[in-house]
């Protein structure tokens, strides 16, 4: 898939592909002339070395659920918590997946608002952030986990509510570890990025979609590899 926007971006998540593993072709992918990898998390540090050296291009990334242990040297550059500009695209970085089990790298839906609210100020120096790249999803609709305290699940119908394209199609997860942050989805309609990508849901193992829509901001689900196209 390509979409487009300022500048070629790789974005990859969860799982090693074997177009970028096994069977990785130098060849190939220097004529696809990627400009920047993007990592939205759980994916082993070595990998992303590798994705890094064989591209020769910069690497952005933020850790997800499983990324507990972190080489204080690993290669790329972590956005949590930043604003960082690539060839006039501005990134916001956004670590961590729903809080489950206590894990280190696991936040509550307050903890995650908290966490939004202190980048305002910084998202306000840089004038705007172009693409969120998060761990976790958005809550997709405006009544899962409220008025809905437990959806059908990912591509069931949904009794209550119809997507921006007029399906009774359910987005959002019924399961605590992959269900989306509903402070996303504020803050998407907030700052309407171009862009938000995230990882974790495994493209819900081929239930999900790769794209939706929030307002006006595309959300990709960078499950694997994604090209996101000049």
């Amino acid at each position: 898939m390509h979409y487009n926007l300022g500048v070629r971006i790789l974005a990859v998540s969860d799982t090693p592909t074997r177009a970028l593993d096994e069977r990785f072709d130098a060849e190939r992918w220097r004529e696809a002339g990627i400009e920047l990898i993007v990592s939205c998390g759980d994916l082993s540090p070595e990998y992303l070395e590798f994705l890094a050296d064989a591209f020769r291009v910069p690497l952005y990334y933020v850790r997800g659920n499983h990324d507990e242990r972190w080489p204080e040297q690993a290669a790329g550059e972590d956005l949590d918590g930043r604003v960082v500009e690539h060839d006039g695209v501005r990134f916001l970085g956004v670590q961590g997946s729903p809080w489950y089990n206590g894990g280190a790298l696991q936040y509550g839906e307050r903890a995650m608002a908290w966490k939004l609210a202190t980048l305002r100020p910084r998202i306000w120096l840089a004038g705007r952030a172009d693409v969120v790249v998060a761990h976790a999803a958005p809550t997709f609709c405006p009544l899962a986990y409220r008025l809905c305290p437990r959806p059908v699940g990912v591509g069931l119908s949904c009794p209550y509510w119809r997507d921006p394209a007029g399906a009774r199609t359910c987005h959002d997860a019924s399961d605590y570890p992959h269900r989306g942050f509903e402070s996303f989805r504020a803050f998407i309609l907030t700052y309407k990025p171009r862009l938000f990508l995230h990882g974790h849901r495994h493209q819900t193992y081929g239930l999900g979609k790769r794209e939706l829509r929030i307002g006006e901001t595309r959300v990709i689900d960078t499950y694997g590899h994604v090209v996101i196209d000049v």
